[in-house]
């Protein structure tokens, strides 16, 4: 486990599987296999390497490997070159990158605010005036 900005990393190594549902907040990468429902609250990213069978939700969602379930994005779900999705997907936002795939319906749903979390812009034009009174 690490930290970034504040956030929890956890990972699910490659070699790795977890038979049963999973439950975190933060950051969880699956590298590895994931047998069940997937519930986090924050970012679940799952690796070239990684699968997932199983539901999965969160506030946002990158896949690179494959998913074997229906999918809730409550913010983005961004699908890279490798992702194969066997499964329906619910988001507010979709990236899909050529070569993605999904096997299923996808659907889109007006922005929720899931965060209270400052736009990056406001962070480093704050950074950028406190660096300036300092001067």
């Amino acid at each position: 486990m690490g930290s970034t900005t504040g956030h929890t990393i956890s990972i699910i190594a490659q070699g790795t599987t977890i038979h049963g549902n999973l439950e975190a907040a933060g950051h969880i990468l699956v590298e590895g296999a994931v047998e069940g429902v997937s519930n986090i609250k924050g970012m679940l990213t799952v690796a070239a390497t990684g699968v997932i069978n199983g539901d999965v939700q969160a506030d946002v969602v990158v896949v690179e490997g494959h998913v074997k379930g229906n999918i809730t994005a409550h913010e983005r779900l961004e699908l890279h070159e490798t992702a194969v999705i066997d499964g329906d997907v619910l988001a507010t936002s979709l990236i899909i990158r050529s070569g993605a795939v999904i096997n299923g319906a996808s659907r889109m749903r007006p922005p929720q605010k899931v965060h209270n979390l400052p736009h990056p812009d406001r962070i480093i034009g704050g950074a950028l005036r406190r660096l300036a009174a300092s001067a």
